[in-house]
């Protein structure tokens, strides 16, 4: 069998590939095959197991070996050209100091699992993230609360849509995603101080403007949501142990009105030409096109924001 993949070990001796249980090696790779397609890359020391990169290119694995959870040093993390699926769940808790992930051209998308994300400490310590050609068309809401994160690379996917909560991110700094139909923006994206937002290449679908009148917030607001805009509103912990999942995910799609306040689909809606980003922005059609999408939690928040930060065309 003949194995043809790119390794990257930094600051570590490689003396020997003998057996760890000489005196004499520092450190050991070692390259193995689980099953009848799953290949895996392990670096360990005999001192802590522990190593600085490791990296695994154009050998189409499917899942990890666990065992590289062992690798608390870890930085940076190589996946790219593969067929993952998923990660596993307890990735930041297994690897503390990981602040780069580089999965370009695998299958996320396919798998659905992004459990990953909010587990550990990749919400405090992950500060890129690279999910090109990975088959993904909704990005999952649990997105935004990898709080630290500086650069987001969304290239060449299928997206047609981005998380409302989007400029909450507030220390995303690099947002790439050009090649997809997205067909707006979200409202919070003009929360974001963003250095350069590359939508080059988009096919950005006809949105009309909706106007809105003071009928349409004359509604009863389902118990759901104000007791879900109560929760996020009070800051109040909540997690699998305390909420069903279906609960989770209604409090993980919430929009913000420009006041700040939750919202929730039952809250009109409208799509309206924005410039404010143009500064930033890369982008190969017309910035007229740009549409973002915005929710209002009463009339004199959208009568204000229209005439403050959206004029008409």
């Amino acid at each position: 069998m003949k194995i043809i993949c790119t390794v990257e070990v930094s600051d570590r001796n490689l003396p020997s590939l003998n057996l760890p249980s000489k005196k004499s090696v520092r450190s050991s790779l070692a390259i193995g095959k689980s099953g009848d397609k799953e290949l895996y890359i392990l670096h360990q020391t005999n001192q802590n197991g522990s190593g600085n990169k490791y990296k695994i290119n154009n050998a189409n694995v499917r899942t990890l070996d666990n065992r590289i959870l062992r690798l608390r040093n870890l930085c940076v993390l190589y996946l790219e050209n593969n067929e993952l699926t998923t990660l596993p769940e307890q990735l930041g808790s297994s690897l503390p100091k990981l602040t780069e992930m580089h999965l370009r051209d695998n299958s996320l998308g396919l798998g659905g699992n992004w459990k990953w994300i909010v587990n550990g400490n990749l919400q405090k310590q992950l500060k890129l993230l690279d999910l090109r050609s990975n088959k993904i068309s909704v990005l999952p809401d649990k997105l935004v609360k990898l709080a630290n994160l500086v650069t987001l690379n969304v290239d060449d996917n299928r997206l047609e849509s981005l998380p409302n909560a989007l400029g909450y991110m507030r220390n995303l700094r690099f947002f790439t995603a050009s090649k997809n139909q997205i067909s707006y923006l979200p409202g919070s994206i003009k929360l974001l101080r963003l250095e350069c937002l590359d939508l080059s290449h988009y096919v950005f679908c006809e949105k009309l403007n909706k106007k809105v009148t003071a009928k349409d917030f004359l509604f009863v607001p389902p118990l759901v949501d104000i007791a879900a805009a109560c929760v996020i509103t009070k800051r109040l912990h909540f997690s699998e142990a305390t909420l069903p999942q279906t609960l989770i995910d209604h409090l993980e799609s919430a929009s913000f009105c420009v006041c700040g306040k939750p919202c929730f689909s039952q809250q009109p809606e409208s799509y309206i030409p924005y410039r404010g980003l143009c500064d930033c922005i890369i982008t190969t059609v017309n910035r007229r096109d740009f549409k973002i999408s915005v929710r209002y939690c009463s009339f004199q928040c959208y009568s204000k924001e229209e005439r403050l930060f959206f004029p008409q065309y």
